[in-house]
């Protein structure tokens, strides 16, 4: 059984300040001091709990010896429900790791910012979903890189936006596909440099309604290598690697080429030009003089022919 024997630390008079001292050194103190009330219970190797005049609780484990690694540790237990109310700010230091594991659902609510950083690699993980849902804005921002590793991605969203200052490089393995389903919508592609479009295969163009080119011509302040000197608004070149050639169909309606101001040249290096008409007439006319010439003939045939 333990001995009461009643001390009278420095600073206290001997009558506020009661000692219990077992046998082993374990302490249990108390202090009737009108301005510095406590109370102490002390193990002799020194973790302890003490409270405080002020209505702190100061809980003490510590480490005996102080190399031990399993020594200084403090176990709570509750079986059934447990509650911690802080009325004003709650500060948990750990020196450590930290491991915090749950059977059940884990809530974490604030009505002010929740911030959650680190100095070094956060990773979110989950064996099924991650949801992430705000009211107003959600911002993603990466010094180095933003990577994106899923075999699928969805987006629906009302509008986007995408902004790039470098380059911008797409490479797809499989099939793409852009559709607007708006049957009133635009879509529109500009550049203020150049467009390169590279196509290995063959090439389909479908326009259900009507198609419109339009070619300035105008030669730009650091041309496209690949256009050389070329000084045509327009220029198509066919065949260059083993085609066979153009061909241009119009089903119903008319065909129309108009040069405004300037000359139309059409020349046939190698081979024959042929222009027929099934059902029809067929006219050349000109403003001023028509002139048709063969190295060799010149052959027109027809039931009637008639020169003026």
């Amino acid at each position: 059984m333990a001995d009461r024997i009643q001390t009278t630390p420095g600073g206290y008079d001997h009558n506020a300040v009661q000692s219990w001292v077992s046998r082993g050194g374990h302490i249990d103190q108390s202090c009737d001091a009108p301005d510095d009330s406590y109370r102490l219970f002390k193990h002799k190797d020194g973790h302890h709990i003490w409270l405080q005049p002020d209505g702190s609780i100061n809980i003490c484990s510590v480490k005996v010896p102080a190399d031990n690694k399993n020594g200084g540790k403090m176990k709570v237990s509750v079986w059934g429900d447990a509650m911690v109310l802080v009325r004003q700010d709650c500060d948990i230091e750990v020196r450590g790791d930290t491991r915090l594991e749950c059977d059940g659902n884990i809530e974490a609510h604030s009505t002010g910012d929740l911030k959650l950083g680190s100095e070094g690699n956060i990773k979110l993980m989950a064996t099924k979903n991650i949801e992430i849902h705000a009211q107003q804005a959600i911002g993603l921002g990466a010094k180095a890189k933003l990577s994106i590793d899923t075999p699928k991605i969805e987006e629906n969203t009302d509008m986007k936006k995408t902004s790039v200052s470098g380059p911008l490089n797409d490479v797809i393995n499989g099939e793409r596909t852009l559709e607007m389903s708006a049957e009133k919508g635009t879509f529109h592609i500009t550049s203020k440099g150049h467009m390169i479009q590279t196509v290995k295969g063959d090439y389909q163009l479908i326009v259900g309604g009507r198609s419109q080119e339009k070619v300035g011509g105008k030669i730009p302040k650091i041309p496209l290598p690949a256009m050389g000197g070329q000084t045509q608004a327009k220029s198509i070149e066919l065949g260059a690697d083993g085609g066979t050639g153009k061909m241009e169909k119009v089903v119903i309606g008319n065909s129309v080429e108009t040069v405004t101001v300037g000359n139309k040249t059409t020349n046939v290096a190698a081979g024959n030009m042929t222009t027929a008409v099934g059902a029809g007439t067929y006219t050349v006319a000109a403003g001023v003089n028509a002139t048709i010439t063969g190295t060799k003939n010149v052959t027109i045939a027809g039931a009637t022919v008639f020169l003026n």
